[in-house]
């Protein structure tokens, strides 16, 4: 999936494998180890860009964040934010329903840029994001190229 800015920059975020390969274990219920999806995301500022991949998103995270990215193009109300186990992204629209969406995509941990200061330093968590004035319509095709990735990916 890939999001961009009016200012050149970009964000893009690919389904790579799954963190564990093999068979998920029998048992009750939904097995989280076998659901952790590796993402390796490119980020760019408008002049600097940083690469990161790390086991972030569980599958039905990524078809929350989908359907996330989807219901802020559509304009919906009461969904400001979406955050996930793993911290190392959030995404928060920043615009109101019904202007021109804007997104900003907060990166922390492995997913930060090298240049970021510290997380652990004084309210420094938060430091490292980008914001994406952009379209409805690209909202929606991020939600739909999400999903087509995800199809490799089912729930196991």
């Amino acid at each position: 999936m890939r999001l961009e800015g009016s200012a050149g920059q970009h964000l893009e975020l690919h389904l790579a494998a799954y963190q564990f390969m093999g068979t998920p274990q029998e048992g009750d219920g939904f097995d989280w180890d076998a659901n952790w999806l590796v993402i390796e995301g490119e980020a760019k500022d408008g002049s600097r860009s940083w690469a990161f991949r790390d086991p972030c998103l569980l599958t039905f995270e990524a078809r929350e964040l989908a359907a996330w990215l989807a219901a802020v193009a559509g304009g919906q109300t009461g969904i400001e934010a979406i955050d996930f186990t793993e911290p190392n992204l959030e995404f928060r629209r920043m615009s109101l329903p019904g202007e021109q969406p804007v997104v900003r995509v907060t990166f922390r941990l492995e997913s930060r840029s090298p240049w970021a200061p510290s997380p652990y330093e004084d309210d420094q968590w938060d430091a490292c994001w980008l914001e994406f004035e952009t379209s409805a319509a690209n909202l929606r095709v991020a939600a739909e190229e999400l999903l087509s990735e995800l199809e490799r990916f089912p729930e196991r």
